[in-house]
């Protein structure tokens, strides 16, 4: 099947990322959310170009983030705190409150500032761990009522690269069983 190649307008004009891997990332990451809209793509390459002109990672960034993923698929929640329980699968995610949620991705953008800072003191192995748990930890707070998993995509490949790490492409490639994504799903059951 041939996939659409997706362009991005910039200041330098117009620009294939299709056949990149970070064209291969958004799409992908888009993918497994069964996400297949052009216009998700294109918000989808806005937020990244916001995000990777940020030196840190704010509660203010991410929410900026998860308002461009959403601003046409869910503008309603587009950049909102959660304020409602939510079903993750299976399991419900109860709501305490707004500024609990904000507490938490502020003491997470923290330790992945802290762990940028620290990061010439580890091998590449336990960078991609520390992303890795980092974006675990995310999901865990889980901050949005949706398009959680695509703003946490986003803000793990930015920390892979402020870590040095290449970006790293999941395939949505399920339900095949020991696939990519399956194995990317079992991170959050282990």
């Amino acid at each position: 099947m041939k996939r659409k190649i997706v362009t991005s307008q910039t200041p330098l004009g117009r620009r294939n990322i299709n056949n990149t891997p970070l064209g291969e990332f958004l799409r992908e990451s888009n993918l497994i959310e069964s996400e297949k809209s052009s216009i998700a793509i294109t918000d989808a390459i806005a937020a990244w170009q916001y995000l990777k002109s940020r030196h840190i990672v704010t509660p203010e960034v991410i929410l900026e983030v998860h308002r461009l993923l959403g601003k046409h698929i869910a503008p309603q929640i587009a950049g909102k705190w959660r304020n409602c329980d939510v079903w993750i699968g299976g399991q419900k995610k109860w709501f305490i409150s707004e500024a609990l949620i904000k507490e938490q991705v502020t003491t997470l953008c923290a330790s992945i500032k802290e762990s940028i800072k620290a990061a010439s003191k580890y091998t590449s192995e336990e960078h991609d761990e520390t992303c890795k748990r980092m974006h675990i930890l995310f999901e865990d707070i889980h901050p949005f009522v949706d398009i959680n998993g695509r703003t946490g995509r986003h803000i793990w490949q930015w920390h892979r690269l402020h870590m040095g790490l290449p970006i790293k492409v999941i395939h949505a490639d399920y339900p095949k069983e020991g696939g990519e994504c399956d194995t990317y799903y079992k991170w959050f059951r282990e």
